[in-house]
């Protein structure tokens, strides 16, 4: 009750949530003296939300929430909605609350994948009557942000120059599109570009071909970093474990199953390389203790070819034995050839393309040769009279290859050939070490028999000459 003069009074608006509100005021003595507003009136209550409320980040996939505080009793669920840069988009809906108590809405399937900068939550009254719905904004824009984890390269990977089929894996929450790819060479110290604006249409793993892969060399400290890249957003980003970038040696020759004679100067060892950081190679082989032996510091080469002339090959013969090609400032840069063998080097000295002929039945004939790795009666001695379509033994015994030589009594029996030739083999390995003389003439011996040595012939007279 307040004094009819006043003409005003201070109300405090009760929680009674209502489209239909009405005030009357009456004489204290005569109720019959009233009055009531002209029309109903609305009573709302009032939404405040705490979070989010400005700054926050909301993770796509990842549970999240909006907490808001009610004034008043609202009977009927308020709408949760938010904001993504272009309209509003429904979240579910919860009871209101009760009045001055803090309520608190899950996201019912987590942060939906609605990238932006410009995100707000939004809680709303939901009444019949329009009149007495109310709402509440963030009061300022949130992000919803997605999530880059590269898992490719992994720690300790090692990629190599000039790779085309390597891959950089990562996985997104969230359509995490455009982004830059870099890589570092020394930690993050300097970055390269490998693609900037890679556009990705879809959340979830990504496989993108680093092709190639760049030329370096010896780096144990390589690093890829995938970064959304878009304004507000470059916080966005994965960095890989440390990987190392390394160029390429390969050793095609020796090939496999070649032969390596001992003692050889014409042995050549070829390799290909990539990239255009390596200067020197150091070149090994796998000797006789089965130990890797040094051999010799070349130039890489040029152009990717590089090549070696072995000379001298070593004096052994072994089977299944290898060349390694090193980078000369790093092991970690290096490669075997296949397996080839080192067998023994036989050379047919004489006979030689300084002989005209031998002669049937004649002694003292020198079959000489120089020779390498090869044994005690090892040597084995043939001819041919036919170019080689048939052999035969000069002798049945071995000879010791370190002797170099054998003297040959020709048999009065053989046939005379201007086709005849020596060959020299390993008799343990035949195929491989073997050496062929020059062919030369087999010829007749004739020995006169009459006139010898102090007879006399007669002039005029008939006289018979005999061999």
């Amino acid at each position: 009750t307040v004094e009819a003069v006043n003409g005003t009074y201070n109300w405090t608006i009760p929680d009674d949530i209502t489209g239909d509100a009405l005030v009357r005021i009456a004489d204290e003595g005569d109720a019959s003296v009233n009055d009531s507003s002209d029309g109903t009136f609305g009573i709302a209550g009032s939404m405040l939300i705490s979070y989010p409320n400005g700054g926050e980040d909301w993770t796509v996939g990842s549970a999240d929430y909006v907490n808001w505080t009610p004034t008043a009793n609202y009977s009927t669920d308020v709408i949760i909605e938010y904001y993504n840069g272009s309209g509003w988009n429904t979240l579910g809906t919860q009871a209101p609350g009760i009045n001055g108590e803090a309520q608190s809405f899950s996201l019912p399937t987590n942060v939906p994948n609605d990238i932006t900068v410009s995100a707000e939550a939004r809680v709303s009254t939901n009444e019949s009557n329009s009149s007495i719905n109310v709402n509440d904004v963030s009061n300022a824009t949130i992000r919803i942000i997605g999530t880059i984890d590269i898992n490719v390269p992994a720690s300790g990977n090692t990629l190599y120059v000039n790779d085309t089929v390597k891959y950089i894996n990562w996985t997104t929450n969230g359509t995490v599109t455009p982004v830059d790819i870099i890589y570092s060479v020394n930690n993050g110290g300097t970055w390269y570009d490998i693609e900037r604006d890679y556009t990705i249409s879809a959340a979830g793993d990504i496989s993108y071909n680093w092709n190639p892969i760049p030329d370096r060399k010896n780096e144990s400290s390589c690093i890829v970093k995938v970064i959304h890249n878009v304004t507000g957003l470059l916080d966005v980003n994965d960095t890989s474990d440390t990987f190392n970038i390394f160029p390429v040696i390969t050793v095609p020759k020796p090939e496999a199953g070649d032969n390596v004679y001992a003692g050889s100067n014409n042995t050549t060892i070829n390799w290909t390389y990539t990239g255009t950081k390596i200067t020197d190679v150091d070149i090994y082989y796998y000797n006789n203790t089965s130990e890797w032996e040094y051999v010799d510091t070349a130039s890489v080469g040029s152009g990717g070819d590089g090549s070696y002339t072995w000379d001298p090959a070593p004096e052994i013969k072994r089977t299944n034995r290898k060349v390694r090609v090193w980078d000369n400032s790093t092991n970690n840069v290096s490669n075997e050839s296949s397996q080839f063998d080192f067998a023994g080097r036989l050379i047919t000295t004489y006979p030689n393309s300084g002989l005209s002929f031998w002669k049937i039945g004649t002694s003292g004939n020198s079959i000489n040769w120089d020779q390498s790795a090869l044994g005690a009666s090892t040597i084995h001695i043939q001819y041919s009279n036919d170019s080689g379509t048939s052999w035969h033994n000069v002798t049945d015994d071995l000879q010791d290859a370190a002797n170099g030589t054998y003297s040959w009594d020709i048999p009065s029996t053989l046939a005379a050939s201007n086709t005849f030739s020596i060959k020299l083999s390993d008799y343990y390995n035949p195929a491989d070490t073997n050496s062929t003389s020059p062919e030369f003439d087999m010829v007749a011996n004739f020995d006169i028999t009459a006139p010898e040595d102090g007879d006399v012939v007669y002039a005029n007279s008939s006289y018979d000459v005999t061999w």
